[in-house]
């Protein structure tokens, strides 16, 4: 590009000598000189300018189709995160799929920190039957669930009696600009109800399970990944029905 620009300067500087000298000397008054220079000067500035906008316009294309790919690469990136946004068991212990520590992130890039911490509790409002009871604000940007299902899994006994396990536990979701995070949720209880058609009595108790290897406390159960499984199906399925409205309603 910049010897086409030098190549015109030093096409209109000759032109405009040339000029000159003839003026000077007065050996050629006529018209068709005067065409001539000028006719050269025009294209040698046309040429420049078209090469110099075909140089930027290829520049310009560059830069779009580069930034279309940095773009295409960070949505690609932020929707295999979103997509991970679960918890798995592994050793007996809940981890993230995304490979942080003690958390999984959701990105809603469009939503601020409050405006996700008031859809989020909207949401959670709907998942609880006492929202009151298991929602709590614990600051601007922190949301803590003490939360309870029921009936998680359920087991028959020899005598027909039914035993149903409730989980009891706990979750913490943090907010910032753009972001939702979702702390490994804390296992406190199960709770067992024993019922017997034959018996008027219910029997209920429960279990201290914080702080506890999962695949060692079901172990010599036949049926523990299954349980394992339902449990991490409980909160992923609750991550999804949080994340998925929150998209929703965003997508409006």
């Amino acid at each position: 590009m910049l010897t086409s620009v030098r190549r015109g300067l030093f096409t209109r500087i000759w032109c405009k000598g040339v000029w000159r000298y003839l003026s000077k000397r007065r050996r050629v008054k006529s018209t068709f000189f005067v065409v001539l220079i000028k006719e050269v000067s025009i294209q040698t500035i046309n040429q420049t300018n078209t090469k110099t906008m075909n140089t930027k316009k290829l520049f310009m294309l560059l830069a779009a189709v580069l930034l279309s790919s940095v773009s295409a690469f960070a949505q690609t990136d932020e929707s295999q995160n979103n997509k991970n946004c679960r918890f798995k068991f592994t050793e007996g212990k809940l981890v993230s799929c995304q490979g942080n520590e003690g958390y999984v992130i959701y990105d809603m890039p469009e939503m601020t920190e409050s405006e996700l911490k008031s859809a989020v509790y909207t949401v959670l409002t709907s998942i609880f039957k006492s929202p009151k009871d298991a929602i709590t604000n614990v600051s601007d940007n922190i949301i803590q669930v003490e939360g309870y299902s029921p009936s998680l899994f359920e087991e028959r006994t020899s005598n027909d009696s039914r035993l149903s396990h409730h989980l009891i536990f706990s979750l913490v979701i943090q907010f910032k600009n753009g972001k939702i995070r979702y702390n490994t949720p804390s296992l406190k209880y199960l709770h067992f109800v024993l019922e017997n058609p034959n018996l008027e009595e219910t029997i209920e108790d429960k279990s201290d399970i914080s702080n506890v290897n999962m695949r060692d406390y079901f172990e010599g159960d036949e049926n523990i990944y299954e349980k394992l499984k339902k449990i991490e199906n409980y909160f992923n399925n609750m991550l999804y029905s949080i994340n998925s409205k929150l998209k929703q309603s965003n997508d409006w």
